[in-house]
């Protein structure tokens, strides 16, 4: 066996998801669901050594998610799931640094990204072992968000999330705003005033026609929305109080689509340009009294 350590890193991208829609639940309790999801330019970094280990696989882990139980953390339940599939001993000393950028609790993935992000380095540093199914399977086991991830570009997503068909989506600019407020994703998917019976959007989606720019922003205005986004402002208010502020200030700016992003707490704002994001998130941190939270300017990824 060699004794040389290897060092493969990666950055993980967040992702927001232009509309999400619940159209129905399964007998085993996941719901069903119908979205855009855009990868986007706020990443964590991802970094795995590998070395030699006599006594099988051992993970190790730095910085903050190592104050995680391991089986909590997705990055190392990730580790343990590809050198499972493999099959065969693994006798391999594994050390995990993710550096967090990507705010946690805020419908971004985050976390599902970090975990497809170690999947992805292991497979291409193995020689590719697993054939895309298999490695679909184990990321679907981990998450519903982390197949996503997988592909690195914008997709119409249905299931359970395990349904991915990527898409052409403009590569605009956006505002992210996290605020002070986290949201219990377990207690809003269980909220009883959650509508799960939207009505399907795919055929629409995949009309060529929305690819023009402006269509596209009038028709998700006019015919989606973020399912989650009434329960979440029922449940906080102060949430609520956050997201019309940010919403008339980047509308002022000239955004044509703001929303909450996945379970949320956090929201985004589209611009055309990158000054008129930069412009927002100035005209948005001044507004000291009520936004307190973090603001990113960044890009969706149009492309893997």
């Amino acid at each position: 066996m060699t004794t040389a350590t290897t060092r493969l890193r990666a950055s993980a991208p967040a992702k927001i998801n232009l509309f999400l829609h619940i159209t129905g639940r399964r007998a085993d309790g996941y719901h069903l669901l119908e979205s855009l999801f855009c990868p986007i330019g706020l990443c964590d970094e991802v970094e795995i050594e590998l070395s030699p280990s006599p006594d099988g696989l051992l993970i190790e882990r730095e910085g903050p998610l190592a104050a995680l139980p391991e089986h909590i953390d997705l990055t190392a339940r990730a580790v343990r799931a590809f050198f499972a599939a493999l099959g065969e001993p693994s006798n391999w000393r594994v050390m995990l640094k993710v550096t967090k950028r990507i705010p946690e609790q805020a419908g971004l993935g985050g976390g599902s990204s970090d975990a497809a992000t170690v999947l992805k380095l292991l497979q291409a540093h193995f020689g590719n072992p697993l054939n895309d199914q298999m490695l679909a399977d184990l990321a679907l086991a981990l998450g519903a968000d982390v197949p996503f991830f997988l592909n690195g570009m914008p997709a119409f997503v249905e299931g359970i999330g395990e349904e991915i068909t990527p898409l052409q989506v403009p590569a605009l600019w956006l505002l992210v705003y996290k605020p002070p407020q986290s949201c219990p994703t377990a207690k809003i998917f269980s909220d009883s005033e959650l509508t799960r019976n939207a009505t399907s959007v795919k055929m629409a989606v995949f009309d060529s026609r929305r690819s023009v720019e402006g269509e596209l922003w009038n028709w998700l205005n006019s015919h989606t929305r973020n399912a989650m986004q009434a329960v979440v402002e029922k449940l906080l208010p102060e949430w609520k109080q956050q997201f019309a502020v940010f919403s008339q200030t980047c509308r002022t700016v000239g955004s044509p689509l703001v929303r909450m992003s996945g379970s949320g707490s956090a929201m985004f704002a589209v611009f055309e340009s990158q000054d008129s994001a930069t412009l927002a998130k100035q005209a948005a941190a001044a507004q000291t009294g009520v936004l307190s939270g973090q603001l990113f300017v960044c890009q969706i990824m149009s492309s893997g």
